[in-house]
């Protein structure tokens, strides 16, 4: 299950809904992974923003429930407002609560994001699988990896370019369960079994951490295209 869904209201719209949870990151003793809490609610905002946008939302609202420190709140909402005014939306709403009452051992932020608007693919005609290339925009990385190899993640005024472009078809920002997964599921949602093995540049069966890769399908007469676009992350797929 991905964690983005629309919800429609009894006045008959559509709301989108997109979060991400992170814990055990953060700058308390007890975190496994040590790094600022900008670089933490910049990495979760990243993720709920990918999916929202990649399915077709247009974010108005963002919630924040922090579990870092009371005085990190000021940290967390600058960086939304950042992440938001940079992909567009420089008027979102920004709510939430901070656990105040209990001290707690590790860090932890949850952030949802809520819009309105409709798939991607409303109105559009898919083409057939085999009128389809596949792709790894970016590159799987998770942990400290995503610290240190940060430069190798798709950036996201690449990923907003890639949701507007008319070829490309799915976007699928990469989870824990890593690409190949994300892979087989679209190719079943197609009707077909896989028979063989994917493999590209990049290790498709690991973690992509804060969506650091995603997954594209595109027109494959447009590979060069799509190729231009995104340079050395491009990344395509075969089997």
């Amino acid at each position: 299950m991905r964690n983005f869904q629309y919800a429609d209201t009894p006045a008959g719209q559509k709301i989108a809904i997109s979060s991400d949870f992170a814990a055990g990151i953060g700058e308390k003793e007890g975190d496994k992974v040590k790094c600022s809490y900008d670089m933490l609610a910049s990495m979760t905002m990243r993720v709920v923003f990918m999916e929202m946008l990649s399915g077709g939302g247009s974010p108005f609202a963002v919630t924040i429930a922090n579990g870092c420190y009371e005085n990190t709140w000021g940290t967390i909402e600058k960086e939304v407002t950042r992440t938001s005014t940079a992909l567009g939306y420089p008027d979102i709403v920004v709510t939430g609560s901070t656990e105040s009452n209990i001290e707690l051992q590790e860090s932890s932020l949850g952030i949802t994001v809520i819009g309105e608007g409709n798939s991607r693919m409303a109105g559009r005609e898919r083409p057939s699988i085999d009128h389809l290339g596949f792709a790894v925009i970016g590159e799987p990385l998770s942990g400290d990896d995503v610290l240190e190899l940060s430069d190798h993640m798709v950036p996201l005024h690449m990923f907003k370019v890639l949701v507007e472009h008319d070829h490309v078809w799915d976007i699928v920002p990469g989870g824990s369960k890593g690409i190949a997964y994300d892979w087989q599921r679209l190719i079943e949602r197609e009707g077909t079994v896989p028979e063989d093995i994917p493999f590209s540049t990049v290790n498709l069966y690991v973690s992509c951490g804060p969506s650091s890769a995603i997954l594209i399908s595109y027109d494959k007469h447009k590979e060069d295209e799509i190729y231009q676009l995104c340079g050395s992350h491009f990344h395509p797929i075969q089997t």
